[in-house]
């Protein structure tokens, strides 16, 4: 499943169940919302997931994919610069545009409740972990806002467990 594939079954989701997730998803109600969530859904598939696995993927000794610098002999003794550089990018996306704009007035991104959008992203802040401190704000979000969900850490604690060594701290 790609990318851009969980963002469509999450919106499938609220549309099939909607009297358990229309909350996540209000379209009959909450229009504006519902763009806010799109257009940060669609923010994060075209910008912060394409560097996840060129910053993080070979610390954890996976492949970032056909012709990236960890995957080609000439250019493997360049990984750990490729991994810097991009890990840079990344801060700079959360402190910009995650902090600075979806985070800034909202507990959740852009929303003061839980959205699809939320729980696209905030599981993903596992694994940009190991490519980046995050932003103070998204410490907060990841940890308390996220954090005091019913089951939010519990379901992902196996993924935590597994990257959590390779955090940058």
């Amino acid at each position: 499943m790609s990318y851009y594939q969980y963002s469509v079954t999450l919106r499938y989701m609220c549309r099939t169940f909607p009297q358990k997730c229309s909350s996540f998803y209000p379209e009959s109600t909450n229009p504006a919302l519902v763009c806010n969530i799109d257009m940060i859904l669609d923010y994060m598939n075209s910008g912060i997931f394409a560097i996840i696995p060129k910053s993080c993927y070979p610390a954890l000794g996976l492949t970032a994919g056909p012709g990236d610098v960890c995957m080609m002999d000439s250019t493997k003794d360049h990984t750990d610069e490729a991994m810097r550089e991009c890990g840079e990018a990344m801060f700079r996306i959360l402190t910009d545009k995650f902090a600075g704009i979806f985070l800034k007035n909202t507990k959740f991104l852009l929303s003061d409740t839980p959205t699809i959008a939320d729980f696209r992203f905030a599981p993903m802040l596992i694994y940009i972990k190991i490519a980046t401190k995050l932003p103070s704000r998204l410490e907060e979000y990841f940890n308390d806002d996220m954090g005091n969900l019913p089951l939010f850490l519990d379901t992902i604690k196996k993924v935590i467990d597994f990257a959590q060594p390779k955090w940058k701290i």
